[in-house]
């Protein structure tokens, strides 16, 4: 971050560097730090250990591989915008492999950011999710 001295610069290089999404720059603006050093001088760092990141991005965004059999019996939610590129409902088959008691629920209108692009909805998703838990347990 040599140069730059405060988040906007951060932004702005963010933004050169292809990451055009607002909301992504500024989630990731969210883990920059910024202190003085011994010449009091403005350092900036991330908190996170971004060369990790770098070094694991593949892993990262790839699905793990799990021992035949391996399920999660119990119920679990999977919510995905109607709008997302990253959308869930094609993965449905492989999800209820592992999660047999999946709910997977489209929030309308909302792309990968459920909880900023449609905040009431997917409030409304979690809810009635949680709900139907408490009256299936309360049942029980």
């Amino acid at each position: 971050f040599h140069g730059l001295g405060d988040q906007r610069d951060v932004e702005q290089v963010l933004q050169r560097n292809g990451i055009e999404d607002l909301r992504l720059r500024r989630f990731l603006l969210t883990n920059l730090a910024g202190a003085r050093d011994d010449t009091d001088e403005h350092k900036l760092s991330w908190k996170v250990n971004i060369q990790s990141i770098r070094d694991s991005v593949d892993q990262l965004q790839s699905f793990p591989e799990f021992k035949t059999g391996t399920i999660y019996n119990k119920p679990a939610l999977f919510a995905f915008g109607s709008k997302s590129p990253l959308n869930t409902a094609k993965n449905e088959e492989g999800i209820r492999s592992l999660f047999p008691k999946a709910t997977v629920v489209e929030v309308a209108e909302a792309g990968h950011w459920l909880q900023d692009d449609e905040p009431k909805r997917t409030c409304a998703v979690v809810n009635s999710f949680l709900s139907k838990q408490g009256q299936q347990q309360h049942n029980s």
